[in-house]
């Protein structure tokens, strides 16, 4: 590959630089195997997420999952992981109460239902999606039916 990509003219485009510069770096073959070794699960997690008609407490153990492999991931790299994780999980406050949502799903709530929730309103829940994947599927597909004619 980096063969190839030196033969391209790095003037042509400024990707084509990075590119050729980020080849260049001795780190590279490094930073490949740490991501190899341990990163490698994050692909199958992501495709098991975006799978139709998951349920959510599925879902959730998915993500949990991954956020126990971030967690044992060592060093300065790791602890970049783990805090890029939670900014972005913490940004997400519906996590909780899809959590609290489960756990009534489950039968495990030790508490009342999450706020401004019936019991109605938690079994619809049972199949929702925590990835945008469904949503986006389900627009494309409502575009088609609902158009302006």
């Amino acid at each position: 590959m980096k063969r190839i990509i030196d033969q391209f003219d790095q003037e042509e485009a400024v990707c084509i630089k990075e590119c050729q510069e980020l080849l260049e770096k001795n780190s590279l073959a490094v930073d490949l195997a740490f991501i190899q070794c341990h990163l490698s699960f994050l692909p199958s997690s992501i495709a098991s997420l975006e799978e139709a008609g998951l349920p959510l407490n599925e879902a959730l153990s998915i993500l949990g999952k991954v956020q126990e492999k971030i967690g044992i991931i060592p060093g300065d790299k790791g602890n970049v992981l783990q805090a890029k994780l939670m900014f972005v999980l913490e940004k997400n406050p519906g996590l909780d109460t899809l959590n609290n949502v489960v756990k009534v799903l489950q039968g495990t709530a030790t508490s009342s239902l999450p706020i401004g929730m019936g019991p109605g309103d938690i079994a619809k829940f049972k199949y929702s999606p925590i990835a945008s994947v469904d949503v986006e599927r389900s627009f494309s597909l409502y575009k088609n039916i609902l158009s302006d004619r």
